[in-house]
């Protein structure tokens, strides 16, 4: 007996579906087409045609007109019924019918003519490939992600992705997918669009207690699919049912359960640093689901909180200064909710109303966790919340025209506070050794946004130029924010070198003539007060498309879109308070407002620009899906796209009148010779283009031709069903990416571009010759380099489309896939892929977290044949599940992939003498020896197994306990780092004798991970 919930509970529930009813729309919805023909072939008139499933509210129904044909669209993934019925024809039913999101299934029938038209006639349901759309897309379904040794974390199920790399070899960051930057995916929760506007990661941490599954597509994205140029990974979060049904969960790992596989002797190779090891973890989750009314309308609810603790890959350690550091853990706690409502009121309306949140907090922010950083150092994630919202609904208008509308809504807070025993520090790094101590960089309260409102008609037009079309037209408007409060008590940074304070050793004083230390300092911008800063960045966005799919001899389909999407990114009026440290702040009375006219450590406001950056962006689409033996278990698929980028908040934050989180560097001269900084010491400004505070000059800093990168893409394969639930694909991806925006050298006194040699005025760059020794099995690099001359101006940075950076990306993969069904399942990968180009030297947005300028040095060394990042010639996936007799499942997880490449870099400081005599400035500049794809890590692979075991009674309620044992094999994965890098500083040019000072961190070992962790499950259901 279904119970029912007060009325007055049913009513307001009715109301608030009401009042949000601007897409029913859970993430990817599907479609079921077909056509009804009787014995003869012939196409059937007035064929009466409804669906029905356990996964969606009510019924949906179609009368076929002169075609026999028919298409009900927006029907939600599950598994259905469909029946037919026609006067003088037998009734038809086939059940089983599976609908994944995003797909569209198609199923045929043949009606046998009767008197007796209540006979009904069962028959089983055809392929189940979709013959419709030609998108590269990975399911991962319920089955895979809830009986796999998966850790409790969506990284984890993204690692399934075929094809996805990590930007390192260790999960946990940003991920590209066909070789599109880290930058360019879309993270979808139920549609709320979650991408984190300035960093392309996820906004907070996403509740797997909610997934139901999660549909990855890379590739011949549609136009509706929106202005993707990367992957579109959507969530879909689980929903009610038609009965009430409740489940509790809880997973427990830590100390005893969770060891170290690293000796003593290789944790001494590490400098002492081994892997981080999991302290504890408790994963605590309730869901509630049902209808509140029957037929009408369901709700699901879903509570989880969870804890871990780890211990910090560090060991003791005392700083130049004589502090003492300790070995440390760190925590983190996670306490997330969801409410969702999905009705269906009246007939021609359903809609649905959705809210979450989610809160975390780390005593220690993980991500400045490092075997260099110590505890004092590091920042506190002082409650991190998340909100997402989301209402939608569609009309039915008739059975060949639907409208859907949506609004999405999400929201993060993030307060990174420094730590509270450093909060009046300075902040101390070592240029050698890498090693950080002091405070942290900066207190940041960051609060990012998007809204976006969307609507899309569907129709479906029968015999129009003898073919069928599915059109679909639409629009959408987003607005996105992001809002950075920074401060910091003392903002001084001083560069050590090795242990000692002075970066540079021993020099002659420019003031006094003694030979004193020499030493590089600097100062944040930021203010020394909270509420002394706050920087808002904007970007509205609006697009539209329309798109066909059409129908061709009932074996080919052909779809043509096209989007247009106008995009406008402002950036609001700044207001700073004074720095906190009072020797900036004299400093900048010494040195800056001499030569400018202000001083940036003084409080200062400079005001809005309403049009940073505006694009306008055109992207065709086409996709072919022929059925090769027109039986629909053969498909031959292929797709062409021109993808513009996606304009996010990454560029604001670079084009930042003034940045937060930036600093200025000065010389420092120990006039007293006591190790300290003090007002009483010799200090020279570094060489920085101060214009950038004059408004004239800072909007130049944006070329005014400035358009969005492209990626052309093309791609072509083919699938298979060997049988019902087992399909086996196979397709050919490639992607050009052009016109892509680096950092230049610009001039805007004088209007000039002065990143290449042949562009600039003459005298403006100075070449000089020198030969890199080599050592250690290396050999000698003779290059020549470039040098900006005394006359030349200071760097003045603009961000410009630059041909010289190009990328190609080619990729064969190979998936096969069987649905859990006759107790086992199986999903794997194998993909071989190639990346190469000069991206890695592009904007930091735009080739995925990597900001460079451009001079004439930042190619020597590098050529388009070189492999990139994303490069990764073979990645292997495996996983399955079998089931045994007295519901006991076995499950596992293979995963093995390449290294990824690098190269070795130097820095080079020419001879003082000669810079002298050649009037060039000596400006430090690091260059590749080799190039940045010569080189590449290790391969790696990890196995992990998963026991469960189910107690069933009545059907209903259910006990599961299961075993997960992580890194079962015992691997480990460390990388020796083989860069020796550091600089060189030759005795004159065209020499090879001079100082070759390597890497800190030459020849040691980086720790990635290496341990083995067990983890018990408990699973209750009714």
């Amino acid at each position: 007996m279904i119970r029912r919930f007060p009325a007055t509970l049913a009513l307001g529930a009715a109301l608030l579906l009401a009042l949000a009813l601007p897409s029913s729309a859970s993430g990817p919805l599907g479609t079921i087409k077909g056509r009804i023909v009787d014995d003869k072939g012939a196409p059937i008139l007035g064929a009466y045609l409804y669906v029905a499933s356990p996964a969606a509210l009510g019924l949906a129904n179609f009368i076929t007109s002169e075609s026999g044909r028919y298409s009900i669209v927006g029907l939600m993934p599950g598994t259905y019924k469909v029946v037919v019925e026609a006067p003088g024809f037998k009734t038809v039913s086939v059940e089983g019918v599976v609908l994944y999101p995003g797909f569209t299934a198609t199923v045929d029938f043949k009606m046998e003519r009767t008197a007796i038209e209540e006979e009904t006639v069962s028959v089983r349901p055809g392929p189940a490939l979709d013959r419709d759309s030609a998108r590269a897309a990975v399911d991962l379904d319920k089955d895979l992600i809830t009986r796999l040794p998966l850790a409790r974390d969506f990284t984890a199920i993204l690692g399934l992705v075929p094809g996805l790399i990590f930007d390192i070899d260790s999960p946990g960051l940003p991920a590209s997918l066909h070789g599109s930057p880290a930058t360019a995916n879309i993270l979808l929760q139920d549609s709320v669009n979650v991408t984190n506007p300035i960093g392309a990661g996820e906004m907070g941490r996403i509740n797997i207690e909610l997934i139901d599954e999660v549909v990855v597509e890379t590739a011949g994205h549609a136009a509706e699919g929106g202005p993707a140029q990367g992957a579109t990974i959507s969530v879909l979060h689980r929903r009610g049912s038609s009965a009430p049904e409740m489940s509790l969960s809880y997973g427990v790992s830590g100390k005893g359960l969770a060891d170290s596989l690293w000796t003593d002797e290789e944790i001494a190779e590490m400098d002492g640093a081994a892997p981080t090891v999991l302290r504890r973890e408790h994963d605590l989750s309730f869901s509630l689901g049902g209808p509140v009314l029957e037929e009408m309308a369901w709700f699901f609810g879903n509570l989880r909180f969870k804890t871990q603790g780890r211990r910090a890959p560090y060991r003791y350690w005392t700083d130049p200064l004589g502090v003492r550091h300790f070995v440390y853990d760190y925590a983190e706690r996670d306490f997330a909710g969801m409410f969702k409502l999905s009705m269906s009121l009246v007939e021609k309306f359903k809609g649905a109303v959705e809210f979450g949140w989610s809160d975390v907090r780390e005593p220690v922010y993980e991500e400045d966790v490092t075997p260099l950083r110590p505890e004092d150092s590091t920042r506190e994630l002082d409650n991190e919340r998340l909100f997402l919202a989301r209402g939608g609904g569609a009309y039915i208008v008739s059975q060949d025209l639907r409208v859907d509308l949506s609004i999405g809504y999400a929201k993060l807070k993030k307060p990174l506070l420094l730590n509270s025993l450093a909060t009046n520090k300075a902040e101390f790094y070592d240029v050698i050794t890498g090693r950080s101590w002091g405070s942290g960089r900066l207190n940041d309260r960051e609060v990012t946004s998007r809204m976006r409102a969307g609507a899309a008609v569907n129709r479906f037009q029968d015999e129009l130029l003898g073919m069928s079309h599915d059109l679909t037209i639409g629009g959408e408007f987003e607005e996105t924010s992001a809002i950075s409060s920074t401060w910091k008590a003392n903002n001084f940074i001083h560069f050590y070198a090795d242990g000692s304070p002075y970066t540079y050793g021993l020099t002659t004083s420019p003031s006094s003539g003694e030979e004193v230390g020499w030493g590089l300092v600097g100062f944040y911008i930021a203010p020394g007060a909270e509420g002394g800063l706050s920087l808002r960045r904007e970007l509205k966005r609006i697009g539209g498309f329309a798109q066909d799919t059409m129908k061709l001899f009932g074996r080919l389909s052909l779809t043509a879109g096209l989007r247009f999407d106008r995009s406008e990114a402002r950036l609001a009026t700044v207001n700073k308070g004074q720095s906190g440290n009072p020797l900036s702040v004299q400093l900048g009375d010494s040195l800056i407002n001499p030569l400018m006219g202000y001083n940036p450590y003084n409080a200062m406001t400079l005001p809005g620009w309403d049009k940073t950056l505006v694009w306008n962006a055109l992207s065709p689409r086409f996709g072919l899906v022929f059925d090769v033996f027109g039986r629909g278990a053969t498909l031959l698929k292929a797709s062409w796209a021109r993808l513009p980028e996606y304009l996010g908040l990454g560029y604001s934050e670079d084009l930042s009148q003034i940045n937060p989180r930036a600093s200025h560097a000065f010389l420092w001269f120990d006039e007293n010779a006591d190790g300290k900084v003090s007002s009483v010491d010799g200090f020279s400004l570094v060489s920085y283009d101060f214009r950038v505070y004059k408004t004239e000059f800072y909007r130049q800093s944006v070329d005014e031709n400035l358009s969005a990168p492209v990626i052309t893409e093309w791609s072509a394969g083919l699938e298979q069903q060997l049988a019902r639930d087992f399909t086996l694909s196979a397709r050919y991806i490639v992607r050009r990416h052009a016109n892509n925006i680096g950092h230049t050298l610009f001039d805007p006194s004088t209007g000039v571009s002065w990143a290449r040699v042949e562009d600039s005025p003459e005298g403006w760059w100075i070449p000089f010759s020198t030969v890199v020794p080599g050592g250690g099995g290396y050999d000698d690099v003779p290059m020549t380099l470039y040098f900006p001359s005394v006359t030349a101006p200071s760097y003045f940075e603009r961000i410009e489309n630059v041909p010289e950076l190009e990328a190609k990306y080619e990729s064969l993969e190979l998936v096969v896939h069987k649905r859990m069904s006759h107790n086992w399942q199986l999903f794997g990968s194998l993909s071989w892929n190639r990346a190469t180009g000069t991206t890695s030297l592009a904007s930091r947005w735009s080739a995925g977290y990597s900001s460079v300028l451009l001079t004439p040095n930042s190619f020597i060394n590098v050529a388009t044949t070189d492999r990139l990042l994303q490069d990764r010639p073979l990645i292997a996936r495996l996983a399955g599940t079998v089931r045994f007799r007295g519901n006991v499942f076995a499950s596992f997880l293979l995963k093995a992939q390449s290294g990824a490449p690098w190269g070795r870099t130097v820095t080079v400081i020419p001879p003082a003498d000669w810079a002298e005599t050649n009037g060039a400035r000596t400006v430090p500049t690091t260059v590749y020896l080799e190039s940045p794809g010569a080189r590449r890590f290790g391969s790696w692979k990890n196995l992990d197994l998963r026991v469960e075991k189910e107690f069933l009674k009545a059907g209903r309620r259910s006990f599961g306990i299961s075993v997960d044992v992580l890194n079962v094999l015992g691997d480990k994965y460390r990388t020796l780092d083989l860069d020796d890098g550091g600089s060189w500083r030759p005795d004159g040019e065209g020499a090879s004798e001079g100082t070759r000072v390597l890497s800190g961190t030459y020849n040691t070992y980086w720790p990635r991970w290496g341990t083995r962790v067990i983890r018990f499950n408990l699973n209750l259901g009714f």
